[in-house]
């Protein structure tokens, strides 16, 4: 027995399977997308909190000298007011 080919049927099937396969890329590609983007937002946050510690470093390092400057500044007025008693 021989069975016809449907020339049309097969072009169906194959542009099917062919869709098919986009999508799947599509999914894959999607996933690639999200873990990209995941990574790049970690990246930023990771950007984002050095430069808060680069901050907070500058800014301890700022309210050191000022209460060493108070420290010498009280150590001085106290050495001249006891100069003067």
């Amino acid at each position: 027995m021989k069975e016809s080919f449907d020339k049309a049927a097969f072009e169906e099937a194959v542009s099917e399977e062919a869709t098919e396969i986009e999508d799947i890329q599509n999914t894959e590609n999607s996933g690639e997308d999200e873990a990209s983007a995941t990574q790049n937002l970690a990246t930023d946050e990771v950007s984002l909190l050095r430069k808060q510690v680069d901050d907070l470093q500058n800014m301890l390092l700022r309210v050191r000298a000022d209460f060493d400057n108070f420290r010498r500044r009280s150590r001085q007025e106290r050495d001249e007011l006891s100069s003067f008693a």
